[in-house]
């Protein structure tokens, strides 16, 4: 069970979630959040990783006490500014220009330039100098500006990044900013945490949930969808026909997460020191053994264009559930069986009752955070800014224009988002969620060097059991923490 279990009440009204999220490239394998608007990627390994990034050191203590004594007048300064209030008072020694990098596409920007618009007016003695940079490029470019010492002011980073960047001392400590932490959500508060300290202020989340074809379930003579794994098989069952299938799957190593976490497994378990690889446990082999099984009801897998494959198969009806993340509600909605969007369903992913129950987090997450830069030219400015954007008055703004999941409660549960926005889909899901892994290499587990998605594709074409895949995910896992 989550500490600190989330209840988000279900908005009433007709609500209608549309989570706007451009498709990644056919066959592009990396963590969702993080599938690039261009043919660029993120480098990983990241240029800065190192094993010793994971372990406990007296050359680490000694950087962080540096880091600290460097922060110290700068907290002093943010206090000071929190305590004069985010209103509209000027910057006591002068205007000023921040850099800010926002990594939104195209679409998504004028809510960008509008919430920026809005910080300028309450706040004269600060410009924002506003650069459109690729998500996925993103994190080589601010790593490369970091060392170069002129990094932009404040960014916009995928959430998993922010150990990785805090850690290697590129983050400005935020927790003078941090406010009232219960408004946000669990998830995206433990991407945001390096050490019991804020170092990004969360933007937006997302999750993996099962979409499900209300008329096909019909149609079979079910009345609800599946909660359970052994209800998810029985099910597969009745839907798969001469003309249907009963679920589509990718062939990703990230949506085989919903089986891992779901069976009770994981991947690496970073609330230790040093972490644990557990991937190959009981467990998550339960998880990929189930996957394998369920194969039997689905479309064969096609591991260059899967991603594609799946959700088009869904769309079309051909069939009839899907598991996915909630960045492609929009897409899936566009599909010929969802003329009608009341046809389509969403439920939390499957569990195994010997394990879990409905309250266990195993839907993986990603997400958005501000962050400022550790060595910008003006971190206090900058720390107001990212504070303003991150409030809950502009998440509502960000949520309402471009259709996102924000990382704050307050949001699900303010009137005006039942008007606004569409939150009801997701909402009652959100307790589901579970963080990836906390590496200091970021996604560096979902890249083609882990072997995550080669050993999958192993299983999945025979050439390996479960148990098997497992141990090898595990040597490669291990390496990757630089304990092996």
């Amino acid at each position: 069970m989550l500490p600190g279990a989330l209840t988000i009440p279900v908005l009433s009204g007709n609500v209608k979630m549309v989570l706007a999220r451009e498709r990644p490239p056919a066959g592009h394998r990396v963590a969702p959040e993080q599938r690039p608007r261009s043919e660029q990627e993120t480098p990983f390994p990241p240029p800065w990783f190192g094993a010793g990034l994971l372990r406990w050191s007296g050359n680490g203590q000694m950087m962080r006490a540096r880091r600290m004594i460097a922060h110290l007048g700068v907290a002093l300064l943010l206090a000071a500014m929190l305590l004069a209030g985010c209103g509209t008072t000027p910057v006591a020694h002068g205007p000023v220009t921040l850099t800010y990098w926002y990594t939104e596409g195209t679409s998504a920007a004028p809510a960008i330039t509008q919430l920026i618009a809005t910080f300028e007016r309450q706040n004269p003695g600060i410009r924002i100098a506003a650069r459109a940079v690729d998500l996925a490029s993103s994190y080589g470019q601010f790593v490369a500006a970091a060392r170069a010492g002129h990094p932009p002011d404040a960014i916009r980073i995928a959430a998993s990044w922010t150990v990785g960047l805090a850690s290697a001392g590129y983050l400005l400590d935020l927790d003078p900013t941090r406010g009232d932490v219960a408004d946000w959500l669990p998830v995206p508060l433990t991407y945001a945490t390096w050490h019991g300290r804020i170092y990004a202020l969360p933007q937006e989340t997302d999750l993996l949930a099962l979409y499900y074809n209300k008329a096909l379930f019909q149609a079979a003579h079910l009345s609800a969808p599946p909660a359970t794994w052994a209800s998810f098989d029985s099910d597969n069952r009745k839907l798969t026909t001469a003309s249907q299938f009963g679920w589509s799957f990718e062939g990703s190593a990230y949506m085989a997460q919903a089986f891992i976490y779901g069976f009770g497994g994981g991947l690496i378990d970073t609330t230790t020191a040093p972490p644990k690889v557990v991937i190959n446990r009981a467990a998550s082999v339960a998880g990929l053994n189930a996957l394998k099984r369920e194969l039997a009801y689905a479309p064969p897998v096609n591991f260059t264009t899967g991603y594609t494959d799946a959700v088009d198969s869904f769309k079309a009806g051909a069939s009839a559930m899907l598991l996915d993340g909630s960045w492609d509600y929009a897409t899936i909605l566009t599909g010929s069986a969802f003329t009608t969007s009341a046809n389509l369903g969403v439920a939390a992913v499957p569990f195994d009752p010997a394990c879990c129950d409905a309250a266990t987090p195993r839907a993986v997450a990603g997400g958005q955070s501000y962050a400022v830069a550790a060595s910008g030219a003006h971190p206090a400015e900058a720390a107001r800014f990212v504070a303003f954007l991150a409030s809950e008055s502009s998440q509502m703004a960000i949520a309402a224009q471009n259709h996102t999941l924000p990382a704050r409660l307050s949001v699900y549960t303010d009137p005006a988002s039942g008007a606004d926005t569409a939150l009801g889909a997701f909402a009652p899901l959100l307790a589901t969620q579970v963080a990836r892994p906390l590496l200091a290499s970021g996604d560096a587990i979902y890249a083609p060097q882990s072997g995550f998605d080669d050993e999958l594709r192993a299983l999945l074409t025979g050439s390996e059991d479960a148990q098997t895949a497992a141990d090898h995910m595990a040597r490669q896992f291990t390496q990757l923490l630089g304990s092996g």
